[in-house]
């Protein structure tokens, strides 16, 4: 929502809560997984969103800086989050990202 606003401070604030909170970090996924606490669909769910969040920083830092590379850093980090989706049956995946 704060994308299709344009409020980007708000999504800035969003995502690096969303990246710096130690719940959303792949070990503790990792950890969470093994102990039988987060099924797998709840995961992939965490991982998804994580994702779309660290693409859209280095998307940010990306235009911040001018640095191409970062832009190609999160292309494929949405690409590899399709892969995903689709491997694991989350969303039929058309080639686009839908936001809700």
């Amino acid at each position: 929502m704060l994308l299709i606003l344009r409020d980007l401070t708000g999504l800035r604030t969003y995502t690096r809560g969303r990246l710096l909170d130690p719940n959303n970090a792949d070990g503790r996924v990792t950890e969470l997984l093994r102990a039988n606490e987060l099924d797998t669909d709840d995961a992939i769910s965490l991982i998804l969103n994580t994702t779309v969040c660290r693409a859209l920083a280095y998307y940010d830092f990306a235009l911040q800086t001018g640095d191409p590379a970062l832009v190609d850093i999160a292309t494929g980090l949405l690409a590899g989050g399709l892969r995903l989706a689709a491997d694991s049956g989350t969303v039929s995946c058309g080639g686009s990202f839908v936001f809700v």
